[in-house]
């Protein structure tokens, strides 16, 4: 298709040329391919349009994204409260009137996050301090103390929990081990190099958590001045 290989050669060139060139590249050969109303008969817009995605043999339609040249299915639209921690590629804000003139079908439609790509974000790599606690205070905002299901809480909180994992304090930890976060008269007792036990999540990543929603949200115990 000629579209395909036009978006190829644009993405071929995508680290060679300036940011602003290699997009104002991209955009013409996409806006080639906007479809308007037809006159004096509409149906003549919508003939093309779908000849143009049954040509395709995958479910694979470039599009632009802030990484690049990306089929449409892994693209996410950009969302503020998940840019702290996910790299997946996001269609620039500016752009969504053309993919809204494009009227993409179904099947290629550029999608929301879920928390499954969530799970496949943390399982993927080791996230940075800064941005394991972004994840968490998104966490907490968005599923700790709002109405979900308990049982689709517990699932998701397993899940999540299951393949987390950052570097704290020069210490590789893993949200699976944790078991217990520190607060109140412990976290004023305790001196800063004084080591943490294995299972108790670094203070760092909890600034800013309510020690109230951190049971609820994590499943973690807030340590006792036996332990």
């Amino acid at each position: 298709m000629a579209y395909d290989s036009e978006m190829n050669k644009v993405s071929d060139t995508w680290s060679r040329m300036r940011k602003t060139d290699v997009e104002e590249l991209a955009l013409y050969t996409m806006k080639s391919f906007v479809f308007h109303p037809t006159t004096p008969d509409l149906k003549v817009s919508h003939i093309i349009k779908d000849a143009l995605f049954a040509c395709s043999e995958t479910d694979k339609f470039l599009f632009i994204s802030d990484l690049g040249i990306r089929p449409t299915k892994a693209i996410c639209h950009f969302h503020e409260d998940f840019a702290p921690f996910m790299t997946t590629p996001v269609l620039p804000m500016d752009l969504r009137p053309l993919l809204t003139s494009t009227i993409l079908p179904n099947h290629l439609k550029v999608g929301f996050y879920t928390l499954k790509d969530v799970v496949k974000e943390l399982n993927s790599r080791w996230l940075t301090e800064a941005e394991m606690a972004a994840w968490m205070r998104w966490w907490t905002a968005s599923f700790g103390i709002q109405g979900i299901m308990k049982e689709q809480h517990k699932q998701w909180q397993n899940e999540l929990l299951k393949v987390g994992k950052t570097h704290s304090g020069g210490k590789e930890v893993r949200l699976s081990s944790i078991t217990k976060f520190i607060d109140g008269q412990m976290l004023r007792v305790r001196r800063p190099d004084d080591p943490l036990p294995e299972d108790t999540i670094p203070p760092a990543l909890i600034q800013g958590l309510s020690p109230h929603a951190i049971p609820d949200t994590f499943g973690w115990q807030e340590m006792s001045i036996a332990h």
